[in-house]
């Protein structure tokens, strides 16, 4: 990624941050809050039959610390849930991960019991101690119990949890896959936002014409973030200029963060949309347009084939687009470069 890039990616964050309503925490996922009727569910997929198989990632890390070698369930439990306090270092902590996947994916008892664990006491903190292990297990009894939590938790939070578990689980696994891209269709944003986090890695996959097809319906969400995001997965999984129709048609979006992540989904995408260049021309003329939305318009058409007389124009403009950002901002902000051959 160019500095360029970087850049714009970090002015982007930071007019969200500035922007959009909040929403809450964030695991690597947010919790959002649930509009205020019973949100509809998707229809939940078929439990998962039999036990994955084939080796299962390890830590590397964890090789180096033997500490947790055939140590038991309620030990490696008490090791991470009071890491800070027993002082583990990254190895230990790897290894004692490690060995929870281990069991369960070998002990259906000890599998059960964190099962319970994680479903009866859930929060952000015991997500982040539990989640991962029971992932990298690869047992197909916890690919069930995430698939069935997110789509029929009785609460948000225990939705989220099964969420949070999926989000973790190997992109090669086509239950998984299905089971987030169905549940783009729940009338909750949280649920919709955490789905997408959990498909935002699986871009290279051989479904990646049905995952764009099913991102592509969230450009008319009536949340802003949820727009936001499916906007700028879009421009980033586009392998052909007419994937980027929706987004072009982002940039003119009734909110102002919308509208900027179109614009820089079409900087960072991997192709380009002539299509888009008058639009984008349009915000850069206009004085009076938000000075982050000027600036990555102006970047979009740097990556766009201009013609020698629309590239003139926009260096015309460069100064101009600086100054919008602010003193503070445009220090940090250097001249777009000339656009790539």
């Amino acid at each position: 990624m160019t500095p360029i890039r970087l850049i714009g990616l970090a002015l982007t964050l930071l007019a969200v941050v500035a922007l959009a309503p909040r929403h809450g925490a964030r695991h690597p996922s947010p919790a959002l809050q649930s509009p205020g009727a019973e949100p509809r569910r998707p229809a939940s997929p078929h439990a998962v039959d039999g036990e994955a198989t084939g080796d299962r990632p390890e830590h590397d890390a964890a090789s180096d610390s033997p500490r947790f070698e055939g140590a038991r369930l309620g030990t490696v439990l008490a090791a991470l849930e009071g890491r800070s306090r027993r002082g583990l270092d990254e190895a230990e902590h790897a290894a004692a991960e490690q060995r929870l996947a281990e069991l369960i994916r070998t002990d259906p008892q000890a599998r059960r019991r964190v099962l319970r664990r994680y479903r009866g006491t859930f929060d952000m903190e015991t997500a982040s101690i539990l989640a991962r292990p029971l992932a990298e297990s690869g047992s197909s009894e916890v690919v069930a119990f995430a698939l069935e939590s997110a789509y029929d938790g009785r609460t948000q939070a225990e939705r989220l949890a099964g969420l949070v578990v999926l989000d973790h689980m190997d992109s090669d696994r086509p239950e998984v896959r299905s089971g987030l891209i169905g549940l783009l269709s729940d009338n909750d944003p949280a649920i919709v936002l955490n789905a997408l986090y959990g498909l935002e890695n699986r871009a290279a996959e051989t479904d990646n014409v049905t995952v764009l097809d099913a991102i592509e319906s969230l450009t008319l969400h009536p949340d802003d973030e949820v727009r936001r995001r499916a906007y700028m997965m879009t421009a980033s999984w586009a392998t052909d200029p007419a994937d980027l129709d929706a987004v072009i048609t982002g940039l003119e979006d009734e909110s102002l963060v919308v509208r900027i992540a179109a614009a820089h989904g079409l900087t960072i995408s991997r192709v380009h949309a002539s299509e888009a260049i008058p639009t984008l021309f349009d915000h850069v003329r206009d004085p009076a347009e938000d000075g982050f939305m000027r600036y990555h318009a102006g970047l979009a058409l740097y990556r766009m084939p201009l013609d020698a007389a629309q590239f003139a124009e926009l260096e015309g403009y460069r100064e101009e687009m600086m100054r919008a950002l602010g003193p503070g901002l445009a220090q940090l902000a250097p001249p777009p470069a000339t656009p790539a051959e």
